[in-house]
């Protein structure tokens, strides 16, 4: 079994004292039986008190230390700067323990790490195609040694094993490894032995011994970052820091580098390797403002219709929409409301297929209404279009009939095995079909709202747009159609397809100006609690105590408590307070604030989004 997640105290028998350190496996008593435990520290005047209750160790399983001492120091970095319980580091890190795992195993299979004087500058890496990705790899990828490769989702995995397929000793690692197959991987790490690894974030967390390479694909990617659960890091962060303390060479290698990535390039704390270049594809944007005159109020613009029908015999096209469902809300032409939650009073999200309204924050569903709640009009209108309702007009086009309609959302994940022919298939899907639609039978994609994203007030979203429109032509082959829908066709990221360094300029004088980052570190600060009125005084109690502190600290600013969006989220309310630092020692900030941390709070270093919970 993992080591335990709570902490206790043990005292080390006499005949042990002289051989026991910091990072070795050992057995504890624990409850009526004995549990493995990893040695964090011999320092008992820091960690003991009068109300310590000592247990005596029982066992070292291992001469050695379990873990190599840099990795050892980078999972107590990241349980510190991520406020998360360093038991849980181990136990999501480590693989499952059984009678077995020591079977044929001895102090030679657990070498100490390969030591590395200097550490070379992080690398920004544009690239323009796959081909460039595979000539990257193959450039600074060994036989000798370890290297890691990152992507941002598990669809991304076997597209890059192809590129390197047969070259060198390759495993991937995802969530969907078995335990037997993660435990070998994790043998083959710990003994050192020279291997590839093509893995999602958790791969971070291997036992590296003599790691040369972090390389993280399509770094601007919004996947890369974890925040429904803690450790709530950003895996290019992450990486940096394992970097720091394997000497590994770290690369960010993208089509469309990140803001920040981008910023440091710029100001040469990152080397820069390629240049930002606009991809070859027919590119129209469709004013929907033109539409509306027209009197066309559908998802489906004359000129995408016009596109569909006229597809080549044999490919297929992609809609894209990240919004599920028949349409984002119900709306009283009477009295001007939408039809809200009664817990949230957020407006409820309709789907025709299951005629039901439905929260997604709550988890609550209601059946369709006939009248409004609010004033018991009968003249109730769908507003703002889901995928449910984009698949229904497309049915509805006898020009189309002979094409196969194939949603992809989370309400319809098909088989990805039943659509890859991709021939004569009409997609409709959000963030998730993009690993799943086959790429090189797509000649036409449509974006057909893009307005959520430059409108939203959360000051992301508008780079994730830029990365998702990016995305369709480095996926796309160099004929495919890209169509943007939007009433805002004066926004400066249109223009910047043609001029991709303008888009960046633009957003770093905006980011500037609000001291986003790249020029400062954010950190986010959520509590919630049944009670509004405790969650608030909380809030302003610990922003007292975090005043306190930041006084001392320079560039460093508190706002808040901001109520969360939602506000009630599943039966709770939530406040957040923000914390701006700057750059200049933000990491001992955020550890110094962490101390202060109750345990009911979620720490989120480096948000994706600032408000949104």
């Amino acid at each position: 079994m993992p080591p335990n997640i709570s902490w206790f105290d043990y005292l080390v028998p006499e005949n042990l004292e002289k051989i026991i350190s910091a990072g070795q496996l050992v057995q504890v008593p624990f409850r009526n039986g004995l549990e493995y435990g990893l040695v964090y520290s011999l320092d008992q005047k820091t960690v003991l008190n009068e109300q310590t209750k000592l247990r005596t160790l029982e066992s070292i399983c291992l001469p050695t230390s379990f873990i190599p001492t840099p990795i050892f120091k980078f999972f107590g970095e990241i349980a510190e700067f991520y406020a998360t319980d360093l038991g849980f580091i181990y136990k999501f890190s480590f693989p499952k323990f059984t009678k077995k795992f020591f079977n044929g195993l001895d102090a030679s299979d657990f070498p100490e790490s390969v030591e590395f004087s200097t550490i070379s500058k992080p690398k920004t890496v544009i690239v323009q195609n796959l081909p460039e990705v595979g000539n990257y790899l193959f450039e600074n990828l060994s036989s000798a040694g370890q290297h890691l490769i990152l992507v941002p989702e598990k669809s991304d995995l076997q597209e890059v094993a192809l590129l390197l397929d047969g070259k060198f000793n390759i495993e991937i690692l995802s969530s969907d490894i078995t335990d037997k197959n993660e435990t070998a991987l994790w043998k083959k790490i710990r003994k050192n032995e020279n291997i590839v690894v093509i893995g999602t974030r958790k791969a971070l967390f291997l036992p590296w011994v003599d790691l040369k390479n972090i390389i993280l694909l399509d770094e601007g990617n919004e996947n890369y970052k974890s925040s429904d659960m803690a450790p709530r890091y950003h895996t290019r962060d992450a990486g940096m820091l394992l970097s720091k303390f394997t000497k590994a060479q770290i690369s960010l290698v993208s089509h469309t580098p990140s803001v920040n990535s981008y910023y440091f390039a710029k100001e040469k704390k990152y080397d820069l390797k390629g240049e930002l270049k606009n991809f070859n594809r027919s590119l129209v944007n469709v004013d929907l403002n033109l539409e509306k005159h027209a009197r066309n109020y559908s998802s489906l613009s004359f000129r995408l219709i016009d596109e569909l029908k006229n597809l080549q015999p044999g490919y297929s096209s992609f809609l894209y929409l990240n919004k599920k469902g028949s349409a984002g809300y119900v709306f009283c032409k009477d009295c001007q409301k939408p039809v809200t939650c009664p817990q949230c009073n957020r407006s409820l999200d309709y789907f025709a297929s299951k005629k039901e309204m439905r929260c997604n924050y709550c988890e609550i569903a209601l059946p369709l209404s006939s009248h409004c709640p609010n004033c018991q009009s009968l003249n109730l209108q769908m507003r703002n279009p889901g995928t449910e309702s984009v698949e229904k007009d497309l049915l509805k086009l006898p020009e189309l009939k002979n094409f196969q309609i194939v949603r992809i959302d989370s309400e319809n994940q098909l088989d990805k095995n039943l659509y890859q022919d991709g021939e004569n298939t009409i997609f409709i899907g959000t963030e998730l079909a993009w690993g799943l639609i086959p790429w090189k039978k797509i000649k036409l994609v449509a974006f057909l709202d893009t307005d959520r994203s430059l409108l939203s007030s959360e000051y992301k979203n508008l780079e994730n747009l830029w990365q998702k429109i990016r995305e369709s032509f480095f996926k796309s082959n160099s004929d495919c159609k890209i169509i943007l829908q939007s009433s805002h066709l004066d926004h400066y990221l249109f223009s910047a397809l043609n001029s991709p360094s303008e888009f960046y300029e633009q957003q770093l004088k905006e980011r500037f100006l609000f001291q986003y980052p790249p020029f400062n570190f954010w950190l986010k600060l959520a509590i919630s609690d049944k009670n509004a009125n405790i969650a608030v005084r909380g809030a302003n109690e610990l922003k007292i105590r975090l005043l306190a502190l930041t006084n001392t600290l320079k560039n460093a600013n508190i706002s808040g408590p901001h109520q969360a969006i939602p506000y009630l989220h599943k039966g709770a309310y939530t406040y957040i307070l923000l914390v701006r630092l700057g750059y200049e020692n933000y990491q001992s900030a955020v550890k110094q604030i962490n101390k202060l941390m109750p345990k009911n709070w979620k720490v989120d270093p480096n948000p994706n989004t600032l408000l949104n919970f």
